[in-house]
């Protein structure tokens, strides 16, 4: 399983679509600001395609009426708002999905679903601010939790942050 940790860190400092903004955390953001949105959504497809064939239980925080606007996939709903990703994850259709479109969602790999998300949704996952020591903060919330890997989508679509718990083996900067 750490071998997914791994994986994630290759994809993301190898592809042009997102960057760490601490260098030695493992934190990425999207470049949707200086790229097309179409290369911002092809590094985060391949994160997608990574986690689904991970082996983790991941789950899918989103308003939306049914599992027809997640894409393909036998999507279960696992309580109020809350989906598990299917075990055959189409990352491709998932992207053209109208939550993703919309944006506004989270998706996140632990063991069960969070029966309350406050918590996670108070982090400091947007903002104006600096980032240094944001990444940190991120990371320490989502072990709090018991969330191993982290993705928060922003309310209009546009960026996307991806968080590797405090768990994963992490060697600095690359």
């Amino acid at each position: 399983m750490n071998s997914t940790f791994q994986a994630l860190g290759r994809i993301l400092d190898a592809h042009l679509g997102a960057y760490r903004p601490e260098p030695e955390q493992p934190v990425w953001l999207s470049r949707h600001r200086w790229l097309h949105p179409a290369d911002t959504d092809d590094s985060l497809g391949e994160v997608l395609a990574a986690l689904a064939v991970s082996g983790r239980t991941c789950f899918l925080n989103a308003d939306v009426d049914s599992a027809a606007d997640l894409g393909r996939g036998d999507w279960r709903e696992a309580g109020p708002g809350a989906w598990l990703i299917p075990e055959r994850f189409d990352p491709t259709s998932f992207l053209q999905s109208q939550v993703h479109t919309e944006g506004n969602y989270f998706l996140y790999c632990r063991s069960s679903r969070l029966n309350d998300s406050s918590e996670i949704s108070a982090l400091p996952w947007w903002g104006t601010q600096r980032w240094h020591g944001r990444a940190a903060r991120l990371r320490t919330g989502i072990a709090a939790q018991g969330i191993e890997i982290a993705l928060a989508v922003h309310p209009d679509g546009s960026d996307w942050v991806l968080v590797l718990g405090e768990e994963a083996p992490w060697m600095g900067a690359v």
